[in-house]
């Protein structure tokens, strides 16, 4: 690996994917008939690690699968994708986590997941990681996990002077302690709304930079990307591609963001990097296996994006 880059550390959920193609999203109480079936590697954490690994990030993974078919399927994902799995354990009792996802032709999705193996990344877990934490560029998380080990993580990478990346989904309320570790903020719209209340897009934004966050990065589908911290609030266009499938797509992005970010690329180039990256996962299907290898995204002659 080159050791010109940083190192970085995804600890959280990995699950499979049972994917149903659909017409549209059902509504409350009704039934669809789906017209395809697939099954694949997803989960936040395991999207985000796979990412890094096919986009050529120095990458490590800790995270935690049950002692079954599907845990051994997501391992051998992640040894393709070139991920460290030093710290990927094994649960003798609880399977490996499983998200079930409706995918509608328009390209939306709605998910439900059973946490599994996920549930049981503790805080002792993450602990025993400290010798990947020690010297790592960033350590990305998400809310898959138990909160407490969420803390746990933030805790480390400040006792270790490690950039702390959250990607808070599924949204919870977050103390300002947690909010304040946090060096980059990648959330949506939704996720937005929830941390941040009521208001304009300035004023949520403004309201999770007083409460302590380093960098917010705003994610908003084909609207584009918005940057803000205390100095300056920049917005970058999306690329315009025919959507398939946008699962996955907001990991692929946080993944790339941190490749670029740990080859010392500043975060303007970052974004438009991860905006590359994840306009070709949406023109797929899946979520690990719709992620774009380096040279896809490398090739790509989409101009970079100018911020306004």
């Amino acid at each position: 690996m080159d050791e010109t880059k940083g190192r970085i550390v995804i600890a959280g959920s990995v699950n499979i994917d049972i994917s149903l193609a659909v017409s549209r999203l059902p509504g409350p109480g009704e039934t669809l008939l789906a017209d395809a079936i697939s099954v694949s590697g997803g989960g936040k954490s395991g999207n985000q690690a796979v990412a890094c690994g096919r986009l050529g990030g120095d990458i490590a993974l800790v995270a935690r699968v049950g002692d079954d078919d599907y845990g051994r399927l997501l391992m051998a994902n992640m040894a393709e994708a070139g991920v460290n799995t030093d710290y990927l354990t094994v649960d003798p009792v609880a399977p490996t986590g499983q998200a079930y996802i409706g995918v509608a032709a328009s390209g939306e999705n709605n998910i439900i997941v059973v946490q599994g193996a996920n549930g049981q990344l503790l805080p002792e877990t993450v602990k025993a990681a400290l010798p990947l934490i020690q010297g790592a560029s960033y350590v990305s998380t998400q809310l898959e996990i138990p909160l407490a080990t969420v803390h746990t993580l933030s805790e480390l990478c400040a006792a270790h002077k490690v950039r702390f990346v959250l990607n808070p989904s599924p949204v919870a309320a977050l103390p300002d302690e947690l909010l304040s570790s946090v060096s980059i903020l990648v959330l949506n719209e939704h996720e937005l709304a929830v941390l941040a209340g009521p208001g304009d897009e300035a004023a949520q934004l403004a309201r999770l930079l007083g409460r302590g966050v380093g960098q917010v990065v705003l994610t908003k589908g084909g609207d584009g990307v918005v940057l803000a911290d205390k100095n300056r609030t920049a917005h970058y266009d999306a690329f315009k591609v025919d959507v398939v499938d946008t699962t996955g797509a907001g990991d692929t992005f946080t993944g790339a963001l941190l490749v670029a970010l740990s080859e010392n690329r500043d975060m303007a180039e970052a974004i438009a990097f991860a905006q590359r990256a994840a306009a070709i996962q949406v023109t797929r299907r899946g979520a690990q296996d719709a992620v774009p290898w380096r040279a896809e995204v490398d090739s790509v002659t989409w101009p970079v994006n100018e911020q306004r």
